[in-house]
Order: C-alpha cells, then sequence, then structure tokens
C-alpha cells in the first residue's frame, strides 16, 4: 500500500519530470544553441568537450551590453551533466561546437 506522502511525492515527479522532457532540446550546430538557450529550454548535444561554450554564448547573449556581476553568470550556457543514460549517438555525429566526431551527449542550461 502506498502512503499518502509517497503518492505525493510520486506526483510531482511525475509532473516536473514532463515539462522538464517538454523543455528538453536536442541541438545539432552551435547557431542553434544560443536561442534554444534563450527559450528557456535545457539542450542536449552531441559533445567532444570543447570549454570554450560558456564564454561563447554569454558573449551572443550581451549583445555587447556592458556585463555587471549578475548578467555575466545568468546569461551564458552552462554544462549541466554527461546523462550516465545516454541516447544512442550514432557513429560519426558531429560535436555541435566543434564539427570534430562527437564522444558522448551533454545536457545544457542556465545558471539562474
Amino acid at each position: 500500500m502506498i502512503s499518502k506522502l509517497d503518492a505525493i511525492q510520486l506526483q510531482m515527479f511525475e509532473k516536473v519530470k514532463k515539462v522538464r522532457d517538454e523543455r528538453t532540446t536536442v541541438v545539432y550546430k552551435w547557431e542553434d544553441f544560443n536561442p534554444a538557450l534563450e527559450a528557456g529550454n535545457l539542450i542536449m548535444t552531441p559533445w567532444c568537450g570543447p570549454e570554450w561554450v560558456k564564454e561563447e554564448s554569454k558573449k551572443i547573449s550581451m549583445r555587447g551590453e556592458e556585463e555587471d556581476e549578475k548578467s555575466s553568470t545568468s546569461v551564458a550556457g552552462k554544462s549541466l551533466c554527461i546523462p550516465f543514460e545516454q541516447p544512442d549517438l550514432p557513429e560519426g555525429t558531429k560535436c555541435f561546437a566543434t564539427g570534430k566526431v562527437a564522444t558522448c551527449w551533454c545536457l545544457w542550461g542556465r545558471s539562474y
């Protein structure tokens, strides 16, 4: 028998999981990264490990505006994790940022 608290937790988990899944988009090209980020999505990309994504996405989002302490991190794309459960990555899939062969999928978002 499931307790009332377990039922509430399960209901809350399923609700937020649905929202997360609806707000996760797959991006294969760098030029599609910032628009997806600015739409408030989590982004799944094929990835080979470049370190410059955060700085480049920040530059694009700032659009030449003055940087302050708050905006310097909140507009940049940030790697969230390399998921344990990886979708299939077809052989030869290119990294969205460098065009080199991707080694895994990476999940991206924004810091707030």
